[in-house]
């Protein structure tokens, strides 16, 4: 299907539009960019011209006034998963030269201003849920369980209703890692917990950017240097203000250094607690962030993947290298569910899969030292080790990417999969 030039402008607001959702989901802008591409060749106008970066589109169509400059509304946003699968759905459609562009317009509008799908009582236990579960793959003690679960609940709870005062944006991060960390501390001050940085990363995962590092990361090795380096920035600052907001509550309460950042860690639950975590997690974050309907099953399956190649590559290779054994075994698996009919698109399960392997924890920890004062060669090592994990994740997704080709083959010599579905 192609669009006469007529069109252009439609075909214009459409692109810019559609690339700031893309952008808001997390997607690599080399990623965007070939997409939003093949979408103006597919409308009749072959030689647009398009620039992405994080925060920008510029797109110029041949023939028309010029080039069109949107900066994003969305620079602070991300998009649910729900919305995720809603919107790769719609740029697939247009790639294929099937969408009436207006009524994308009005798509993408509709997809941007849609509620989540569960109430907001259940996202609260939703995040209190994948933070048990991400506690349990730390191999911790009852009363962290327990204390997670109360944290998860905490902050959930921060997280639901504090959009609706703006004012709190801002300060969001800082302020529940104050609140979470004086628990944390507390906790230990009464002797009852040893290692308050488990029950401290797991509450705030959702908070740490480990997406934004890894992608960033990517984005740079694909020679997108702006776009790279300012994510990297961006997930830089975030863990700045986290670990500012610990070190405070650190402060406040007056628990040495030594204390506050220790990671004990006694695994008295037995091998089978992190499978259990990762089961848990997948279903918290599925509700927390309000996943597509019939996505579940794909998601689990991606999950264990990734935290299976992560334990081959401990075991393999050692701690450094297991991020890139769990996202090189993970992205062919993403890339073969993505292409089923019932499949979330790729970012669905990226996102997850991140925080999951947990990239961004690591830097919190080593910030954390620097500026809690735990030692400047722990906090260099631990951020050493933070810039090894991201590197090789992105490595691991790099090269798993490279299996796209034969992924597609696969999936039309077998034909579509049924759906694991779950509501």
């Amino acid at each position: 299907m192609s669009t006469p030039a007529a069109a252009a402008p439609e075909l214009r607001d459409f692109l810019i539009q559609l690339g700031e959702a893309m952008n808001a989901a997390g997607d690599a802008v080399g990623d965007v960019s070939e997409r939003l591409e093949n979408i103006a060749r597919a409308y009749g106008q072959p030689h647009t011209r398009i620039s992405v970066l994080p925060t920008t589109i510029m797109v110029s169509i041949p023939g028309t006034d010029g080039a069109e400059l949107a900066m994003s509304s969305q620079v602070n946003a991300t998009l649910r998963l729900d919305q995720t699968a809603e919107v790769f759905a719609l740029a697939d459609r247009a790639e294929l030269g099937l969408l009436d562009l207006n009524q994308g317009i009005l798509e993408l509008a509709r997809i941007a201003g849609s509620a989540s799908r569960f109430k907001p009582w259940i996202i609260v236990l939703g995040h209190a849920l994948l933070t048990v579960g991400l506690i349990l793959l730390l191999r911790p003690e009852w009363l962290d369980i327990l204390g997670g679960a109360l944290l998860g609940v905490g902050v959930g709870a921060i997280k639901v209703w504090a959009p609706r005062n703006p004012s709190l944006t801002t300060i969001q991060p800082v302020l529940v890692a104050f609140l979470v960390s004086l628990v944390a501390f507390t906790a230990t001050v009464l002797g009852w917990i040893d290692s308050p940085l488990r029950l401290l990363i797991a509450p705030l995962i959702t908070f740490l950017p480990g997406g934004s590092l890894t992608t960033g990361t990517m984005d740079i090795s694909a020679g997108q240097m702006i776009s790279g380096a300012g994510r990297l920035v961006q997930g830089g600052v975030q863990l700045l203000l986290l670990a500012f907001g610990i070190v405070a509550a650190a402060e406040f309460v007056g628990l040495p250094a030594h204390q506050a950042f220790a990671d004990n860690t006694p695994g008295v639950l037995g091998p089978s607690a992190p499978w259990i975590g990762v089961l848990l997690f997948a279903i918290g974050m599925y509700v927390h962030n309000s996943g597509a309907r019939g996505t579940l099953g794909w998601m689990l399956l991606v999950l264990f993947v990734a935290y299976s190649g992560q334990v081959l590559g401990t075991v393999l290779f050692g701690g450094y290298l297991s991020g890139f054994a769990g996202a090189l075994v993970m992205t062919p698996v993403a890339l073969f569910v993505s292409k089923q009919p019932s499949g979330p698109p790729l970012m669905a399960t990226f996102m997850p899969a991140f925080w999951l392997l947990v990239p961004g924890a690591v830097g919190l920890l080593g910030v954390t030292q620097l500026l809690g004062a735990g030692g400047a060669s722990a906090g260099v090592d631990a951020l050493l080790n933070t810039a090894t994990t991201i590197v090789a994740i992105a490595l691991g997704v790099l090269v798993g990417m490279s299996t796209n080709p034969g992924i597609t083959r696969l999936v039309r010599a077998t034909g579509p999969l049924p759906g694991l579905r779950a509501r």
